[in-house]
Formats: C-alpha cells, sequence, structure tokens
C-alpha cells in the first residue's frame, strides 16, 4: 500500500510541513528509519536519532519542525498520531464467508460480513455479529456472542458464557470463560464448586495472547470498556477491570478483586483476592497487592535488581531486622530511664 504524506495531513487531520506528493509505503522506527517510509519522534530520548534517520517523512511537535532532515506532519501529540497512522498499513482482515472446513452448531447467527477461518468451531445458537473474524482454530462454545468488528485470534476459546462487545481483540491462545477456582473442604478433600456465571467484555476491550479469564462463579467475570490487556495475564473469576485499565504481561489477578477505571497494572503484578482497587492508581511492575488501595496514585513494593553481593549484605540485615528492632527499643528504653533518674537527682 502506498499513499501521499498530503492524503495522511488531510486524513487525520495534521500540520503538513513539506511536499504533499511524498509517498509513504509504510511506518519504521526512527532509528535507523527506512526508505520511503513514516517515523515518530515523541521525547528526547530519542532526539539524537532524528539527524541520521533514512525515513521519508517524520511525525513531530511543532517545535521540532525545523530539525526534521524531511517532509514532517505535525501535531502536540505525535505517539497518538503515529498509533492512527499506523492502522493504514496494519495487516487486512481476511474476506467475510464461512470456510469449508469450519463447523457450524444448530441455531448458531453468523453475519454475512463476518469472516470465519479454517477449523473454527462455533457452537450452537452463538451469535457472530457483522464484522466480526475469526482466525483459524478457533472454538466458540454454545450461547456465546462475538461483538460487531471483534477479532479473535488463532485457536482462542470461548469457553462458558463469554459475550464481547464492538470492537474487541482477542490474542492467539487465550481462553476466556474456563471454570473458576473455586473449591470447598470435605474432611479434609477438596470439592470443586460450580462455576455458573459468564464473562463479559465491554466495547474496545484488547486481550493479548495466551491469557486466561475464567467465569464467574454466579455472576460475570467482567472487563470494561476500553480496557487493554498485555499477554499471559491471569484474572480469576468475579474480578472487575475497571474502564481504560491497563495490565502489564504475566500479572495474576485473584478471584472477587474489583479495579478501578484509568489504572496501569505494571507487569508481573500479583493482586490478591477481594482486593479493591480505586480509580487512577499505578502499581508498579513486580508488585504484590495483598490488601485494598483507597486512594489513587503510585505504589511499589519491589526490590530492584542489584549486584549479588549487595543483594545478599541487605538479605542478610533483612533477616536481622527483628533482633535489630528489638535492640533499639532497648537502648530507647535504657535512654528514657536514665533521662528520668537525671531528672529525679537534678530534684
Amino acid at each position: 500500500m502506498s499513499v501521499t504524506l498530503g492524503d495522511i495531513a488531510r486524513r487525520f487531520d495534521l500540520k503538513l510541513n513539506g511536499d504533499a506528493d511524498t509517498p509513504v509505503q509504510g511506518v519504521c522506527s526512527l532509528a535507523p528509519g527506512e526508505p520511503g517510509h513514516l517515523a515518530y519522534l515523541a521525547d528526547d530520548k530519542q532526539a539524537g536519532h532524528l539527524a541520521d534517520s533514512c525515513a521519508a517523512a517524520f511525525i513531530l511537535a511543532p517545535a521540532r519542525a525545523s530539525a526534521a532532515p524531511g517532509p514532517a506532519l505535525l501535531t502536540d501529540n505525535p505517539k497518538l498520531a503515529f498509533a492512527r497512522v499506523a492502522s493504514l498499513f496494519d495487516a487486512p482482515r481476511p474476506p467475510a464467508g464461512v470456510h469449508e472446513s469450519a463447523i457450524v452448531g444448530e441455531g448458531a447467527r453468523i453475519a454475512d460480513t463476518a469472516s470465519i477461518g479454517a477449523r473454527v468451531v462455533v457452537g450452537r445458537n452463538v451469535e457472530i455479529e457483522d464484522g466480526a473474524c475469526l482466525y483459524p482454530g478457533v472454538v466458540i462454545n454454545d450461547d456465546c456472542v462475538v461483538g460487531a468488528d471483534s477479532v479473535v485470534g488463532p485457536n482462542v476459546v470461548f469457553r462458558q458464557k463469554v459475550r464481547t462487545g464492538a470492537r474487541c481483540r482477542i490474542g492467539s491462545g487465550t481462553v476466556l470463560g474456563e471454570r473458576g477456582f473455586g473449591l470447598a473442604q470435605d474432611a479434609g478433600r477438596w470439592v470443586a464448586i460450580p462455576q455458573l456465571g459468564g464473562v463479559r467484555l465491554a466495547d474496545d476491550v484488547e486481550i493479548g495472547a495466551n491469557c486466561t479469564i475464567d467465569c464467574g462463579a454466579l455472576g460475570d467475570t467482567v472487563i470494561e470498556e476500553g480496557a487493554k490487556l498485555d499477554d499471559q495475564i491471569h484474572i480469576a473469576h468475579n474480578c472487575r477491570i475497571g474502564a481504560h485499565t491497563v495490565i502489564a504481561g504475566c500479572s495474576g489477578v485473584a478471584g472477587s478483586t474489583d479495579i478501578g477505571a484509568h489504572c496501569v497494572i505494571g507487569g508481573g503484578v500479583g493482586v490478591a483476592d477481594h482486593v479493591t482497587i480505586v480509580d487512577g492508581v499505578i502499581v508498579t511492575g513486580g508488585a504484590q497487592v495483598h490488601s485494598s488501595i483507597r486512594k489513587p496514585g503510585m505504589y511499589s513494593s519491589q526490590f530492584r535488581v542489584m549486584p549479588h553481593r549487595e543483594w545478599f549484605k541487605r538479605l542478610v540485615h533483612f533477616r536481622n531486622i527483628g533482633k535489630m528492632d528489638a535492640r533499639i527499643r532497648k537502648l530507647e528504653q535504657q535512654a528514657a530511664s536514665g533521662g528520668r533518674e537525671k531528672q529525679a537527682k537534678g530534684d
């Protein structure tokens, strides 16, 4: 695909600085850049690469226009503009239609504009809405709904009572609606509690590859509008992930946890069960959240990497904190006692 820089400027309402007829075949990184392609610069860390970039054109903040070695599109938010422009060059979806190897259950309703790939299994009474795309190997069990213009990647499984809104994206290998981890004790043995709820994804939710989102025990596990989940994330039963919250890879959220809107959860974070996190919270990577967070802000709970010898010394200190605390308390008591004796003698 090739468009001109002027076409892009008009389509995305960007200010053009330079030749409108500059052809653009795709997008690229700023360094080293690629001839015929469009790059962007969003922060000072990459500014040194601008002059030497091989890109044909650039998306920049207006203040950097004079530093561009070629034509540029100017905007106050270069990263956002680049994200929108890059969508022009994204891989096209497969054509509409049902592949001859797909299996479609009784009562299923598949829109004429939907695309159903090879070896897809669509259960009974499933609804596949307009423009939805199911890549090869997808399994959609009975009574599930795939929303309009949603994309379901290869080998994804919708297990139980899964409903997506419009424009959702589900990454390869993800499983939605698997049985939640609910157990009861019976004389030392575990008895599985039936999980009778489902999973609901609102509009514009994105789930990365190889994630697992369990169905609710009675109600639904809910991912609200615009939330974005990275690869390899586990969301347990009866959780709620608030609107426009993002969760980075390899994080896990235990059952019945409520995470608010516009939160940022870093990679490798663990969140305990029945925890509430209010709107606007940032949890940095690797943190362990064992209790509710009631105030917006940034929270951390991990040591950063350091040389092994230094870490080992700190570990020894950490193990001796109890002894050190007892010694400090004893010294404080002795100091207080000595002060009282001096005061008594003075009187």
